[in-house]
């Protein structure tokens, strides 16, 4: 069964976009439990040192959390910090 859901995009600079909620949970906790229901074996988040709020929605999640060493070099520093923090085991 899908659900049709009309989302009005505006651009959100200098907001938390993933704290956003979806039917009253935030979009990064909601994607984080999707994953968890899911076949994958290993979620990685990667968030700024400083984003305590999302670290703090992902207390009670069963992640690693990794944060970007230079986080200015923007999207290939998280994808270096998330494949950093794979267990040995992750294909």
């Amino acid at each position: 069964m899908y659900r049709k859901i009309s989302i009005v995009c505006r651009p959100l600079k200098g907001h938390a976009k993933h704290l956003i909620p979806i039917d009253g949970v935030p979009m990064l906790l909601r994607v984080v439990r999707a994953l968890a229901a899911s076949r994958v074996r290993h979620v990685v988040c990667v968030l700024r040192a400083s984003d305590a709020d999302g670290a703090r929605l992902l207390q009670a999640c069963d992640v690693r959390l990794a944060h970007p060493a230079v986080p200015e070099e923007g999207r290939a520093a998280s994808i270096r910090a998330g494949i950093g923090a794979l267990p040995g085991d992750a294909a």
